[in-house]
């Protein structure tokens, strides 16, 4: 079948006029042209749409080649910064299947990135914290327990000796309250706070 117009052989392939006129100035249906005055090009149908086919799967491969590079553009992250050739090798050491659809990665990566900023929030509002967190803390507590026993002795020594008490049992007394202040920290050394 002949087609006069470009807007009908646009329509016969299921794109715009500007798109059909683009491609037609890039030379992809030259093939189609049966007259070639430009005033009054005819085309015919079944090899103007063999024509589109042909091209169309060049087409979207270099489409999907332009996203790509886009999307590399537009996310450059902490993670991004690692080399393709380092990427490649721990995919391939790790037996994960390398290749996976374009759609399918991306989604893992942005659940990914959408796991790590809940993360994030939640340790910022407070309602997470890193275990090295929770042990720096838990030394920092042990540290300063230590430190009120060590000066115990001290603090009672001078009020035990002051007492009317006979000298062997102030002795007595100073020696269990050191016994106890060595036992707690002997406990309190022995203790491990596992991450």
């Amino acid at each position: 079948m002949i087609v006069k117009t470009q807007a009908e052989a646009a329509a016969i392939l299921g794109i715009s006029q500007p798109r059909f006129n683009k491609l037609l100035h890039q030379g992809k249906l030259d093939s189609a042209i049966i007259n070639k005055q430009k005033k009054r090009r005819q085309f015919d149908s079944e090899r103007l749409k063999a024509a589109y086919l042909k091209n169309r799967d060049q087409m979207h491969s270099h489409r999907e080649d332009k996203i790509l590079k886009s999307d590399d553009r537009k996310r450059i992250t902490e993670e991004d910064d690692v080399p393709e050739e380092v990427k490649r090798q721990a995919v391939n050491q790790s037996g994960i299947q390398a290749s996976i659809p374009y759609q399918t990665a991306r989604n893992l990566n942005e659940q990914y990135k959408a796991a790590m900023a809940k993360l994030a929030y939640e340790e910022k509002i407070g309602s997470m914290v890193y275990a090295d967190k929770v042990a720096s803390e838990w030394a920092r507590h042990i540290l300063a327990a230590k430190t009120i026993l060590m000066g115990a002795k001290s603090k009672i020594a001078p009020k035990v000796k002051e007492s009317s008490m006979e000298e062997v049992l102030k002795m007595a007394i100073l020696k269990d309250i050191e016994e106890i202040i060595r036992e707690a920290l002997k406990e309190l050394s022995e203790q491990k706070v596992e991450v």
